[in-house]
């Protein structure tokens, strides 16, 4: 997964997965056939990886707007630390969604997952009075737009005032 989240799936090869991972080329078409579904694997097991590690505690039952924020800066911390400075399903949506269905199924039901988690807290933020009072969906695709905004300033080199300053903004225009 981490190959392709960094690389993306034209610039991965199959040596550069046997290099990461020591498995042998025979082992990967064994065991998947092919690099698209490799990919697809790949693409599957970063959906539960978000689901499990990255989303909790979006899910939790009193998560609200500071969950929101501390889940945006977090991970945009780590994008700035780390070498996967997008998110995979994103990346993987504008370099195979067109191409590949099974891509976009995996890509549709990963953003399914992410908006839904989204809209447990930003709903809990709207009953706390957290938030303006416009329907929740439309909150929801805000604050998603705006986090894969902040993520595509990180991945182009802007500098980490910049990117608070967009956060700020992003709050500011959230709240009442």
């Amino acid at each position: 997964m981490g190959v392709f989240w960094r690389e993306g799936y034209n610039d991965t090869s199959i040596a550069d997965l046997v290099e990461a991972t020591r498995v042998a080329r025979y082992g990967w078409y064994t065991e998947f056939g092919n690099k698209d579904a490799i990919f697809v694997a790949a693409l599957a097991f970063y959906r539960d990886f978000l689901n499990r590690k990255q989303l909790e505690k979006l899910r939790a039952p009193d998560a609200d707007l500071r969950a929101i924020e501390s889940h945006l800066r977090v991970n945009l911390g780590i994008a700035y630390r780390g070498p996967l400075k997008r998110c995979f399903a994103c990346a993987s949506a504008l370099e195979r969604g067109r191409v590949d269905t099974q891509v976009a199924g995996v890509v549709e039901v990963t953003m399914a997952d992410v908006r839904a988690t989204f809209r447990n807290a930003m709903e809990n933020a709207a009953r706390a009075g957290q938030v303006r009072n416009l329907p929740v969906e439309i909150l929801v695709e805000f604050t998603l737009n705006s986090m894969r905004h902040l993520l595509t300033l990180v991945r182009s080199g802007t500098s980490r005032k910049e990117i608070e300053s967009c956060i700020e903004t992003t709050f500011a225009l959230l709240k009442p």
